[in-house]
C-alpha cells in the first residue's frame, strides 16, 4: 500500500507543477492557441478570403482586387532587386501565356524606382502600357498593399480561388511553367 501512495505522489506533485505553472502565467499548452501571427493570418485568409484592395496601376489606372472574383488568380510580391524574383518572372509569363487569360497574375512590385521596373520589364519584352493578357502590374514602394499581407521574404506569391480564397502561399522562386505546375493550373481550372 505504501508503494501505490509513493508512486502516487511521484506523479501527481510533478503534473501539479506543470500545471500551476501554465495557470498561473496563463499559458495555453494547446499549439493552436500560441500559434505565430503569421498562421493566424493565413488560416484567415484560407477561411475568409485574401484582403482586398483598390490601387493604382502602373499606368495611373484604377485596379480592385475583387475585380477578379471568379478567375484563378496569382498575386505576386516581387522587387527587381531580388534574384529569386527575377529568376522566376519569366516562367510567370509564360505560365499565363500557356493559359491564355484564364489565369490572373497581379504582380505587386516592391520597387522604389519606377524606372527600375521599367527597365526590368523592357528586358523581359513586357510593355507596361500594354501587358500580356493577364498581367496586371502594381508598384507599391510605400509597402500598403503588402503589409495587408504580412511577407515575410521576396518573392512570395498567393494562389487564390475563384472566390479569392488563399489555397497557397509560395515562398521563394518556383518555375511556374513546368509540367508540374500547368497540371496543377489545369486542375484548378476544372473545378469551375
Amino acid at each position: 500500500m505504501n508503494k501505490i501512495i509513493k508512486l502516487t505522489i511521484l506523479v501527481l506533485i510533478p503534473f501539479g507543477v506543470i500545471f500551476s505553472y501554465f495557470y498561473l502565467n496563463k499559458k495555453s499548452i494547446f499549439v493552436a492557441d500560441n500559434a505565430p501571427k503569421s498562421s493566424i493570418v493565413l488560416n484567415d485568409f484560407e477561411e475568409n478570403g485574401i484582403p482586398d484592395f483598390k490601387f493604382k496601376d502602373v499606368n495611373g489606372n484604377d485596379f480592385q482586387l475583387s475585380q477578379f472574383q471568379g478567375k484563378l488568380l496569382l498575386l505576386n510580391f516581387w522587387a527587381t532587386w531580388c534574384d529569386p524574383c527575377v529568376e522566376e518572372f519569366p516562367s510567370m509569363l509564360r505560365l499565363i501565356k500557356h493559359f491564355k487569360g484564364e489565369i490572373a497574375l497581379v504582380t505587386v512590385s516592391l520597387d522604389e524606382s519606377e524606372d527600375d521596373l521599367n527597365k526590368f520589364l523592357k528586358v523581359f519584352k513586357v510593355d507596361p502600357k500594354n501587358p500580356p493578357k493577364g498581367l496586371y502590374l502594381l508598384r507599391d514602394p510605400e509597402k500598403i498593399i503588402s503589409k495587408k499581407y504580412h511577407l515575410v521574404a521576396l518573392p512570395e506569391t498567393f494562389i487564390a480561388t475563384k472566390k479569392l480564397k488563399m489555397l497557397r502561399k509560395i515562398s521563394g522562386s518556383e518555375d511556374w511553367d513546368s509540367k508540374m505546375a500547368r497540371s496543377f493550373f489545369e486542375s484548378l481550372l476544372e473545378d469551375r
